[in-house]
């Protein structure tokens, strides 16, 4: 019966929970582990760069961002969970995920880098080191660097023009409103002239003449003041347009700025997840005896049975 029962198939199922995590640029699927046997190594997606490319070689800064898994086999999973959940709250971390249940758990969290190590020592102290799986990466988060300080780059390149374009707008608006105002004014003047002149004679050729002359001036009025107009309404449409080209410019600014800030925080913080799987004794005697438990029951079996020979029975 016993070597039926610990040689026999072990069947299991293995259950992933789906769970939504909300990251910098939109929320994300990831999966949970179910089984303490599964040794694959999963990422918040929300902490990927959302942007990469070749960084050049000439540059050699680095943004390292650590991920951290590790897997915890244990009789009593509910302590386990209370001590992972008290040792990121020791260190000023965030829990984002958890799912907890009598024989499982998991946790996904963010931590400070500059508290890392004293949050992974307290982990490793919840179990004997047999019992646990851990798993440190970590990825030069330079080509997202890159991206934003081209982004701040162009945004600060083109707001720069703008401004300049906006100043010479102004120069030049000013300069034409005052050539055609002076032209007005000349126009104005010049027509005083000639209808004072035509109040004063009595000859009918000259009065023609400045009749004609009257004429002329008043069209030429009506087209400088047209101009005029004309001017101002192109300077307003102008000038409204690259105040909100500015404007834009200047949110982006604002928002590339606010993207090197998440960046920076996202550097500074180590992601990860940590699963507590409940284990049978038997996996137990599995993770601690120096040969599988089988060979030690078949070698005890034939030393009893040696021993029963030796006494005749």
């Amino acid at each position: 019966v016993a070597w039926a029962y610990f040689v026999r198939p072990q069947y299991r199922m293995y259950q992933a929970d789906s769970m939504s995590i909300s990251g910098i640029e939109g929320g994300q699927n990831v999966m949970a582990p179910q089984s303490a046997k599964t040794s694959n190594v999963i990422y918040p997606d929300y902490d990927r760069p959302y942007y990469q490319n070749d960084p050049s070689v000439e540059d050699t800064r680095e943004f390292m961002k650590i991920y951290y898994n590790t897997e915890i086999r244990t009789r009593d999973v509910k302590d386990v969970t209370r001590d992972v959940k008290g040792a990121i709250r020791d260190v000023d971390g965030r829990i984002d995920n958890l799912n907890e249940s009598p024989k499982y758990a998991y946790i996904s969290f963010v931590v400070p880098k500059s508290k890392f190590e004293n949050f992974k020592e307290e982990i490793e102290s919840l179990a004997h080191e047999k019992l646990i799986i851990e798993n440190t990466s970590s990825s030069n988060l330079l080509g997202q660097k890159q991206y934003i300080e081209e982004q701040e780059e162009n945004a600060a390149t083109e707001l720069a023009k703008l401004k300049k374009e906006l100043a010479d707008l102004n120069a030049s608006h000013a300069q034409a409103v005052k050539t055609l105002q002076n032209s007005i004014n000349a126009n104005a003047l010049e027509l005083i002239r000639v209808r004072d002149a035509m109040a004063k004679t009595s000859d009918p050729a000259e009065r023609a003449a400045l009749q004609a002359q009257e004429s002329n001036l008043l069209k030429n009025s009506a087209s400088l003041t047209q101009n005029l107009n004309s001017e101002n309404q192109s300077f307003n449409a102008k000038n409204q347009n690259l105040k909100a080209r500015i404007e834009n410019t200047e949110k982006q600014l604002e928002n590339v700025a606010e993207q090197d800030e998440d960046f920076t925080d996202n550097v500074e913080t180590v992601s990860g997840s940590i699963s507590v799987q409940w284990v049978s004794v038997w996996q137990l005697l599995n993770a601690f005896s120096p040969i599988h438990p089988i060979w030690e029951i078949i070698i005890l079996l034939l030393i009893v049975w040696y021993l029963l020979q030796r006494k005749y029975y």
